[in-house]
Parts: C-alpha cells; structure tokens; sequence
C-alpha cells in the first residue's frame, strides 16, 4: 500500500472524528466503492478501497484532516500543540518536556504558547501525542481484504468494512474503555444481538470473521436505516453513496445512534449534509 493511496484513503476515515472547520464543496454521490489490490513490499497482495471523491470534493484538505494526518504518522514521545476549536497546529514538542511540568508550569506553559502566536487569552489549545503506534497499516491491510468481501458478500458497503478496521482497532483485539472489543469494536449486547456469543466462557468478538458479518449487519440493518431516517426527519436530501452520509453511518456506529439523534438536534439546519456532517 503506497504512501498517497494511503493517504487519499486515510483522510476520508479521518473526518469521522475530526470533521468541523472549512467546509468542502458540496457532496454528492460519491459512486460505489472501488476495490484496488496490489502487491506489498515483502510480494503479498493486498486490497483496499478507494473513492475519489475524498479528493475531488476537497475532503482531505480540512485542517482537522491535515492535523490528523501528522499525528498518526507521530511517534508518541512527540507532541502537536494545536487550537482545540480549529485544530491549527502551532508547534511540535517533546512529550517529556511537557510532561515532567508540575500543572501550574503547564498552564504557565500553554499561557506562553498564547503569547507567542499572539492568541486571545481565553483560546484553548490541545496537546495531542503522535500515534503512529495505533494507526498501524501495515498490520490491519491483510485484514481489510478479508473484511471486504464479507460485507460485499452481505450487501454492504465495503468502504464501511475498511473504515472500522482502520479506525477503531487497527492493531487488533482491544478493548475500550467502554466495554468494546475486538477488530470492529462491538459492545457485548451489540455483539449478542446479532448472533455471536459473548460469556464469561466465550467471547466470540475474538473472532474476525464472526465480528465481520455481526459489524456488516449492524450497518445494514440498524446504522444505514437509522441515518437515512434521521435525515429524513430533519429535511436533508442524502444519496446513500455520498461520503457524508457514509460517514454520519460511521458515527452511529461508533457513538450510537441515540447519541447521533441528540447531535442532529442540537444542530441548527444547515444547507446540506456536507455542512450538517
């Protein structure tokens, strides 16, 4: 997997936890997901999906999307120091240096930072340490393959599939603080409701293929509908392939679809659902 399709690709799952800020052009349908597949440096085939209009529709030049980029090519004995609001980065640090501060001397240290770059007093600012460690392609890229054609197999965007692997545990089995777990990062009564075995013999979420077919059915029957819904609702017009709404289905994967419907209310209408997102 070669440094820019990497990245073209990285950039469009990026925006599901950064997307605010400049917005790009207007989205539309965003056509169906391509599955490329070439071979990696040691000769194993790898596939992984494309769509060009993280590009064409300017997606990837987002600051949030810029700022993300660096950090997970960081590694974690760096640090950005970045606006919280737009997540313009100021400099970069070593992490022990801020870290061996007493939490006085790290206000005092952020206060400076203010000065120096001329900021409003009351400006927050991130400290955020790289984490190359985590978003590892190189170990989930044999995976996204397999995911694929699982959830091409029941009918499901297989952008989706490439999109959690990438985002929620692309080092493997983890566990969240929340109680997800595995690849994809299913709670216990997610992993239930949809057919796999999670006891205090057993947790089925250990098993990539089981975990894959439970992920593609959660986004089939519960976080499409229920995004498609919600809009609907609130007056959007959405087309099923634009990335928008790929990435609204990604966020009531990952955050849930209660929590999604109390974003989209305390949201004023925007023009579309580019903006909306």
């Amino acid at each position: 997997m070669n440094k820019r399709t990497l990245a073209v690709f990285l950039f469009g799952l990026l925006l599901m936890t950064a997307l605010s800020g400049n917005l790009p052009p207007t989205g539309g349908d965003c056509g169906s997901a391509r599955v490329m597949c070439k071979l990696d440096p040691v000769g194993r085939k790898v596939c992984f999906v494309q769509l060009p209009c993280v590009r064409d529709e300017g997606w990837d030049t987002l600051q949030h999307v810029r700022f993300w980029r660096q950090i997970m090519r960081l590694n974690p004995d760096s640090a950005l120091v970045s606006i919280a609001d737009t997540r313009e980065i100021l400099c970069r640090i070593r992490m022990r240096d801020y870290t061996s501060l007493g939490d006085s001397n790290r206000m005092a240290y952020k206060a400076g930072i203010r000065e120096k770059y001329a900021l409003p007093s009351h400006t927050r600012l991130y400290i955020t340490t790289g984490k190359n460690w985590f978003y590892n392609p190189h170990v989930v890229a044999p995976k996204i393959q397999q995911a694929i054609a699982i959830f091409d197999s029941l009918g499901v965007d297989p952008f989706l599939a490439q999109a959690v692997l990438l985002i929620e545990s692309p080092v493997g089995n983890l566990r969240s603080e929340a109680g997800a777990y595995g690849h994809f990062q299913l709670m216990k009564d997610v992993a239930r409701q949809f057919g796999l075995r999670v006891d205090r013999h057993t947790d089925e979420r250990e098993d990539f293929e089981k975990s894959a077919v439970a992920a593609a059915k959660l986004f089939r029957d519960i976080c499409i509908p229920y995004a498609a819904g919600m809009l609907r609702e609130h007056g959007y017009a959405y087309h099923e392939r634009a990335l928008w709404f790929r990435l609204l289905a990604m966020h009531i994967y990952h955050a849930g679809a209660g929590t999604v419907r109390k974003a989209l209310n305390a949201v004023p209408p925007q023009p579309d659902g580019s903006a909306l997102i």
